[in-house]
């Protein structure tokens, strides 16, 4: 029960997470309150984001087309409503804005340094 879980700060807002990695690597879940996020991407990690409350925008590009001496333009801005559903595959830059409350998915499960900061 998410109500018996501590809330913690993570890289996209104050999180609670209720199955975290442990070794078995098969899932993460965590609910989040997105407010502006830190850009950031996954080397294996695949996030399933289900918004559950709130709206906002959600930014997405392509991490291998970046370039070190190029600001980051991102290929897609999307907006986000309560109910929507966005698949996040690895190595895609992410970052969100808003008021949104949303459960986060990890698969396979969080692995320790697969989180990749990238500054905008």
């Amino acid at each position: 029960r998410y109500d018996s879980v501590q809330a913690e700060q993570g890289t996209c807002g104050v999180r609670k997470t209720m199955k975290k990695w442990d070794g078995s690597k098969e899932i993460n879940i965590h609910q989040v309150e997105i407010h502006d996020s830190t850009p950031h991407y996954h080397n294996k990690l695949t996030e399933i984001y289900l918004v559950l409350e709130g709206g906002g925008e959600i930014y997405l590009q392509d991490s291998l087309k970046k370039r070190s001496t190029e600001m980051l333009e991102f290929d897609s801005k999307e907006k986000l409503k309560e109910g929507d559903l966005v698949i996040i595959p690895p190595k895609i830059i992410h970052y969100a804005k808003g008021n949104l409350f949303v459960e986060v998915i990890g698969i396979p499960g969080f692995i320790p340094n697969d989180l990749v900061p990238y500054e905008k």
